[in-house]
């Protein structure tokens, strides 16, 4: 019993002398950190794009060139992209609804 009382005083009799703390702490490294913030001023960096919009889900009605009803979904910023893209892909618009942001899976966390 003795020996047991005895062996966790000699393991952590140095932690509590005073020389041994001086000692730790005067080895101690502290790094010598430069940082130019000249980059941050450069060019590439003032010309730098901003992240585009979110995008939205779209549900469209159109008729394509032979009249043809034609039902789909897109993603794009806004309805008036959508718009503009299925015209200049020729087809006549009926009607475009926002279905949804896309943002992940609709159930993340149900395997596919």
């Amino acid at each position: 019993m003795l020996i047991l009382f005895i062996i966790p005083f000699i393991i952590f009799l140095p932690w509590f002398n005073n020389e041994s703390k001086s000692v730790f702490l005067q080895e101690t490294f502290k790094p010598d950190i430069k940082i130019n913030f000249n980059t941050i001023d450069s060019d590439q960096i003032k010309n730098l794009e901003l992240f585009s919009e979110a995008g939205k889900e779209f549900t469209y009605i159109a008729n394509d060139k032979n009249g043809k009803q034609v039902m789909g979904k897109i993603s794009a910023i806004s309805k008036n992209e959508v718009q503009t893209f299925l015209e200049k892909m020729g087809f006549k618009v009926s009607s475009i609804e926002e279905t949804s942001i896309i943002i992940g899976r609709k159930e993340p966390f149900v395997p596919y």
